[in-house]
């Protein structure tokens, strides 16, 4: 659901969809092919090296070089231009299926815009809202909210209570925009807005939370989630880039509540999906 969606929103067809989902096109591929390239694209220019854990007295940088200095730098690849999401909707039958499934876009501006850290702010806000409105999520959904930035900064994702019986995309744009109408309609705790910041600070670069500090301590993947996090930062921007996009998720004074209420209400931002089983 969540590649499908950004298909959806890339304008792919659902021709093309299938063909991409099915890898038939990896056949033409030979080993040596494979190869070579991972040998061209697997090499120190096209990497970051992220380090997390405790580092007090350890001389990092003679380590780092004993380690990787003899590995050939290679040409670093430049990576596409990110490709344009435009408003859609796309409902598919799905033979696997027994309940339908739905899931509902919300196009972002670019990460690179200095609205970003508020829009994010205000998506975890309104997701926040959402799974508390529309109750926990069956099962195979994760949440009734999903925004990785670092995996997908493009589009906020969010899974609305659907009917046994839905067979309409656009009511699931309708359901998203009824939850944001009821949250612009309350008042917001300030309590809540700068939980969110503190909780979500450490991802921009910011402090662990003492929780997260003790979550790292017992499950080493959290630290692979904080490592893996800190290189996708130095892939995407500078030190100075992250330093000014947590200064502004960071600010009490920037809400922009109104501003993101129409924003995710407005049909040119919303991508919709909805998959439902054989007609009975």
């Amino acid at each position: 659901m969540f590649n499908q969606l950004r298909d959806i929103a890339a304008g792919l067809d659902d021709e093309t969809i299938v063909r991409r989902a099915s890898g038939r096109v990896l056949k033409q591929v030979t080993v040596k092919e494979a190869s070579e390239r991972l040998r061209r694209l697997y090499v120190p220019g096209n990497a970051v090296l992220a380090l997390a854990g405790n580092l007090e007295g350890i001389d990092v940088r003679p380590l780092v070089e004993g380690l990787f200095a003899e590995i050939p730098r290679g040409a670093p690849v430049s990576e596409p231009p990110p490709v344009t999401l435009k408003a859609s909707g796309r409902t598919i039958t799905r033979a696997s299926l027994k309940e339908p499934l739905g899931i509902v876009g919300v196009i972002s501006p670019a990460i690179t815009d200095s609205l970003h850290p508020s829009f994010y702010l205000n998506a975890l806000l309104i997701g926040r809202y959402c799974e508390e409105t529309w109750g926990a999520a069956p099962a195979p959904l994760p949440a009734r909210f999903r925004y990785p930035i670092f995996a997908d900064p493009q589009i906020a994702q969010f899974f609305p209570p659907l009917r046994a019986d839905e067979t309409d995309a656009d009511q699931l744009g309708i359901t998203l925009q009824d939850a944001v109408e009821g949250l612009s309609g309350s008042v917001v705790d300030p309590d809540i807005l700068k939980e969110l910041r503190v909780n979500h600070a450490w991802i921009l670069g910011g402090p662990l939370t003492p929780s997260l500090r003790a979550r790292i301590r017992e499950h080493p993947g959290t630290l692979h989630t904080l490592a893996s996090t800190m290189a996708v930062r130095a892939l995407w921007g500078s030190d100075a880039f992250w330093d000014r996009y947590l200064t502004r998720f960071m600010d009490p004074r920037a809400t922009g509540g109104e501003r993101w209420s129409d924003h995710f209400q407005a049909p040119a931002n919303i991508v919709r999906l909805l998959l439902t089983p054989p007609s009975r």
